[in-house]
């Protein structure tokens, strides 16, 4: 049983890796799950049973599926999403009834818990430490590796990353006219070498981490304790390799940094150093602020969402 649980509900944490993308906040009950990535649209998702085919015979048998029955904000209430002819109707509402309850009691009680302590780090390919975080769990008995231990910075999709000192560097124009995220990428697969090395670790109270299973990994690693400064508190590593990788990296941070500050358990320090770059992406900041766990400067993300509002208002399209 969840401990973090709100009387038959459990709420919890995860983050959304390689690319980080923020955290995602999960409700649940048995049988129905609303979670939200920015901290006002919920989706709302229940487990339920259907035949393994929409058509053919009668006897055909059953599976159980999760299906996507509505979305819902504290404003606009709940949009529904046409079902399945085939759903018990009686039963959703039933649980769709009880989630929605939850919502309502709880939705202002963001974030929740973060419980994704199991950790899969790329790790470097010279001393074997933990380069770049690939991915997270909250079940030690289904731990899984993606296919390719390849950590990514952005979505393929999203190509907003300038790098101002690739531009301003005697790089080949080649490598500055690619889209700048891939030449982080390069960096760190790079510093994690050809062959790519990752662990697993199980993270304590304390900051540190329990080597467990990996891929490409010595058995002698398994077991090893590291303190907490073994793992890079922004889920990468910020040194590049060389002087201007480094540098190209501050500036990733810098254009992570709306996203960074969902992230529970930072120093005070480092939230304030994020703060400070955050706020000057004032769109980035009005998408995520809501999950923010706490916020040192109140009067400049008030500046930077009452910007953003105006920006919009003048037909701006949110691009900063």
């Amino acid at each position: 049983m969840n401990l973090n649980s709100f009387d038959e509900f459990q709420h919890y944490s995860i983050r959304r890796l390689s690319p980080f993308l923020g955290t995602l906040h999960i409700l649940e009950t048995q049988n129905a799950q609303a979670y939200t990535e920015d901290g006002k649209l919920w989706r709302i998702q229940i487990r339920a049973v259907l035949p393994r085919h929409s058509w053919g015979t009668l006897d055909q048998p059953l599976t159980m599926r999760v299906v996507i029955v509505g979305e819902w904000t504290a404003k606009s209430g709940l949009q529904r999403i046409p079902l399945n002819p085939l759903l018990d109707h009686d039963e959703v509402e039933n649980m769709l009834l009880h989630i929605l309850a939850g919502l309502e009691k709880y939705h202002e009680q963001l974030p929740f818990p973060a419980e994704d302590i199991l950790e899969l780090w790329l790790l470097d390919s010279k001393q074997k430490m933990p380069l770049a975080l690939l991915a997270s769990s909250r079940d030690e008995d289904n731990l899984t590796s993606p296919p390719a231990l390849r950590w990514k910075a952005a979505e393929i999709s999203n190509h907003s990353f300038t790098s101002r000192v690739l531009l301003e560097s005697n790089r080949p124009e080649q490598e500055k006219q690619q889209y700048h995220y891939e030449v982080i990428n390069s960096q760190v697969r790079k510093l994690a070498g050809t062959t790519g090395c990752a662990q697993w670790f199980r993270r304590t109270p304390g900051g540190g981490g329990i080597g467990l299973h990996g891929e490409h990994l010595q058995n002698t690693l398994q077991g090893r304790n590291l303190l907490a400064d073994a793992f890079p508190e922004l889920l990468i590593r910020e040194a590049g390799g060389d002087q201007l990788g480094t540098a190209m990296m501050r500036e990733y941070i810098e254009w992570l940094a709306p996203r960074l500050l969902t992230l529970l358990g930072l120093q005070a320090a480092t939230r304030k150093y994020l703060e400070d770059l955050a706020f000057k992406q004032v769109f980035e900041v009005c998408k995520y602020y809501r999950l923010y766990p706490e916020v040192f400067d109140e009067a400049r993300l008030n500046a930077a969402l009452v910007e953003a509002q105006l920006r919009r208002s003048a037909g701006d399209l949110g691009v900063d």
